[in-house]
């Protein structure tokens, strides 16, 4: 008896509506959550890039050379 009404609440439209709204509110809290990181990684890549501008414009303005890439400077181990 008791499964025969647990199939019953299971098919019965209000239930399937319930479900069907739930599934919508992860997706929308899943997206949101997604657009929420992408921001806060691009500030972060942004503000690596700031420090790092800075920190070179003061290396050169101080007339201070900044030293080439190791590979730049031994091409025998770039091959």
């Amino acid at each position: 008896m008791k499964k025969l009404r647990d199939a019953t609440l299971i098919s019965s439209p209000d239930y399937l509506q319930f479900i069907e709204e739930l599934k919508v509110r992860v997706i929308s809290a899943r997206i949101t959550a997604a657009r929420a990181i992408t921001h806060e990684v691009i500030l972060l890549y942004w503000d690596i890039g700031s420090a790092f501008s800075i920190s070179v414009f003061t290396a050169c303005s101080s007339s201070t050379k900044i030293p080439a890439p190791i590979r730049d400077r031994n091409p025998q181990k770039s091959r």
